[in-house]
């Protein structure tokens, strides 16, 4: 053999080449249809799926976010959750991330409500949870999350806290019971703020409202008054 020949590979190499290929060919496909299956399971679901990196800006958001605050997934991108929340919220939940994010904690988090602007003007409340995210040597790269549209379930919740304000404020109006000292010559009545004028007190303790006028004695002896 001339020593500038290479050696023709043998068909046993050939052989395991091949076999090679055709495993890498497989494994690239199911990897291919399990992207997809992910893909569209994210695409399907009712909840928004979406990722930050340590710094809290957004590097993933599922399409969900054309139905939930109608802005394009690649719109929010680069952005952090708080730009698209009213300016209290964004403060509130920015100090959060912080103190979830730092070192000493990085936990999951759960229910978490917060409320966002819709890219029309309107409030969407989002109950938002999230796990933390690390490389395989531990590094801390940020959280994975979803968020679901819990608007409704907060105007209820609200509407139950006024209807509950309310039978309170109603209950405290109510005319007390008991002993009421009343003065024979001022006819002011004793609180426990003092004494008290008694259109006050009962203005303060019932739904009665007042209208000045004479009984039938006094317009009469008034009359005679002016008469005499």
């Amino acid at each position: 053999m001339s020593p500038n020949k290479k050696a023709e590979p043998s068909a046993e190499k050939i052989k395991r080449l091949e076999d090679e290929s055709k495993t890498l060919k497989d494994n690239l496909n199911q990897l291919q249809k399990s992207e997809d299956r992910f893909r569209k399971l994210v695409e399907d679901t009712s909840d928004l799926i979406w990722e930050v990196d340590k710094n809290g800006v957004n590097t993933y958001m599922s399409p969900k976010i054309r139905e939930v605050l109608g802005y394009e997934p690649e719109d929010l991108i680069g952005k952090r959750p708080f730009d698209f929340m009213i300016p209290d919220e964004a403060n509130f939940m920015a100090g959060v991330f912080k103190t979830i994010a730092s070192e000493r904690k990085r936990f999951s988090f759960s229910c978490l409500d917060n409320i966002n602007l819709h890219k029309d003007g309107h409030r969407v409340v989002l109950e938002t949870s999230a796990v933390p995210i690390f490389d395989p040597d531990g590094t801390f790269r940020g959280y994975r999350g979803i968020d679901r549209v819990v608007t409704r379930r907060r105007q209820a919740e609200d509407e139950l806290k006024k209807d509950i304000e309310l039978e309170d404020s109603l209950n405290k109006a109510k005319l007390k019971s008991g002993l009421v000292p009343i003065c024979v010559s001022c006819k002011r009545v004793l609180t426990e703020k003092g004494w008290e004028n008694v259109h006050q007190y009962i203005a303060e303790h019932s739904e009665a409202e007042f209208s000045n006028s004479h009984c039938h004695d006094c317009a009469e002896r008034l009359l005679k008054g002016k008469t005499a």
